[in-house]
């Protein structure tokens, strides 16, 4: 397939066009040297024999000059003047009288076509007694020399055309095919030809710049099979789109999840089918607009089971690429280890705390216990018993029931295992929940103080979440003051819990 362009002019054509130009300049210098040069030999060739021609007229006529025989002198120039480019021929005495009548043709040249030449007359004793005055003209002369000058530019045009024809065909086969291979190739390779190599038909520059092209075109052939390798390879699912929402890449993790082909949608608008990505046309529209990545984590899929997906929508600002890429990854194993996890350590955090709660626990019940001994004791042993002493026990018991099931509550909304529940929260609640659960469980060297403002901390969080995490960082706090500590450190210190606003 040739490489056609608008406006494209073969590299041949202007080497070729230069070349004439440079060939014609070099004409014109030459035909100017060479016609002056020609003009100047014909001229000074003119002048010498009008010279010569002037002084034999004069020599002719010296002995009918002594003579005063104006016949033989009439004759003289009649005969000279039968020679076609003489114009006319006139002789003169000393004082400049002319003594020649039929002496000029009736041919009407201007003065720069004549050219006019004298000629002294002398006796024999070499004095000048008169001179001649014979007049050339110069048009056979100058047709000699505008003919020779036209044969001139003849044989230098034909010499001209004949080195044009064999530097083109020189330039064809030298330039011309091998830079066609190459822009083939690059043409080919441009719509995704990869495979293509370009003929080395030289072993000169194109022949290094044809090799340099085809190992650069393998390099990228490589690199093209290695990135669609991995896009193709990847767990995630990868969408590209371009300005007007259409798709230019859908890969197989994709295909996988919608059954669509990528033959059936590569180049078509990927809200024209059904698909579970129409609801992201939104958020692709945003981020076409602010050019700025949008991340949506932990959405939540429902189907016969939960699934959970990060969706990252990323803007493409390459300079001749515009549009966006989708990739939306399965969380959901990720999810179910992450609750698990926290599962874990709340339990642990209960393990931790066991052993402090049992003893205030069984401190709770004795106190129970104790209270119904004795008013069973004072039943059996009273006939009439005081119901003010009653109602105090009841309230002793009501009071360490009420504790015991305060006890239990925390224990639970830490350790239960449930769906993560945003809301609003007031931060000082949790920290008093926190707070009634280490009072019971730290050692008593462990100070714990406060630092919280009078009215509400309202945040949108998961209030069992907020408590874990609190209770997970003042135990670490304890165990540093306590356990972790070397025997010949004291142990203990001030654990302080403070809340400030920032902005």
């Amino acid at each position: 397939m040739k490489y056609k362009k608008s406006g494209y002019i073969k590299l041949s054509t202007k080497l070729t066009i230069i070349f004439v130009i440079l060939l014609l300049i070099v004409t014109v210098i030459i035909n100017l040297i060479l016609g002056n040069f020609v003009r100047t030999i014909m001229n000074d060739s003119t002048e010498k024999r009008a010279k010569e021609t002037a002084r034999f007229f004069a020599k002719i006529n010296r002995l009918p000059f002594e003579r005063t025989d104006y016949f033989a002198l009439e004759n003289n120039t009649k005969e000279l003047l039968k020679q076609d480019d003489i114009i006319f021929a006139e002789v003169y005495d000393l004082d400049d009288y002319k003594l020649t009548l039929s002496n000029r043709k009736k041919i009407f040249l201007p003065d720069s076509m004549i050219f006019k030449t004298t000629a002294d007359i002398v006796d024999i004793y070499k004095m000048k007694v008169g001179y001649v005055v014979v007049g050339f003209s110069l048009e056979e002369t100058r047709n000699a020399i505008n003919k020779m000058q036209i044969m001139l530019l003849l044989i230098i045009l034909f010499v001209v055309i004949l080195l044009t024809t064999v530097i083109s065909m020189i330039i064809k086969f030298t330039v011309n095919k091998p830079l066609t291979l190459l822009l083939e190739s690059v043409n080919l390779v441009t719509q995704g030809e990869l495979s293509h190599r370009v003929k080395i038909v030289a072993n000169d520059e194109f022949g290094v710049l044809s090799h340099d092209f085809n190992q650069m075109t393998l390099r990228l052939k490589n690199t093209m099979t290695l990135i669609k390798n991995i896009v193709e390879s990847m767990p995630s699912i990868l969408i590209s789109l371009d300005n007007s929402g259409n798709v230019t890449q859908w890969n197989q993790s994709t295909v996988l999840h919608t059954n669509i082909d990528r033959d059936k949608i590569i180049g078509k608008k990927l809200w024209d089918f059904e698909t579970p990505f129409s609801d992201y046309k939104c958020y692709v529209d945003q981020v076409l607009k602010s050019k700025k990545n949008l991340e949506i984590f932990r959405v939540p899929i429902h189907s016969d089971a939960t699934l959970y997906k990060n969706i990252s929508i990323f803007p493409l600002v390459d300079q001749d690429i515009s549009g966006v890429v989708i990739r939306i990854d399965d969380v959901t194993e990720l999810v179910n280890k992450e609750s698990q996890l926290r599962q874990a350590q709340k339990m642990e955090t209960i393990g931790n705390l066991a052993g402090g709660l049992a003893h205030d626990f069984n401190n709770v019940l004795g106190g129970i216990i104790g209270t119904i001994s004795i008013m069973k004791f004072e039943m059996k042993n009273q006939d009439n018993m005081e119901i003010a002493k009653v109602e105090k026990n009841i309230e002793i018991i009501d009071n360490s029931a009420k504790r015991a099931c305060e006890m239990v509550q925390q224990l639970l909304s830490i350790s239960r295992k449930k769906e993560l529940s945003f809301q609003t929260i007031d931060i000082k609640k949790v920290i008093d929940n926190v707070l009634k659960i280490c009072s019971n469980t730290f050692s008593k060297n462990v100070e714990l103080q406060t630092s919280l403002p009078n009215d509400k901390v309202l945040v949108c969080a998961d209030s069992a979440q907020m408590e874990q995490v609190l209770l997970n960082l003042c135990i670490n706090a304890e165990h540093a003051m306590t356990i972790m500590r070397s025997s010949r450190e004291d142990s203990g210190g001030i654990l302080r819990i403070s809340v400030d606003k920032i902005f």
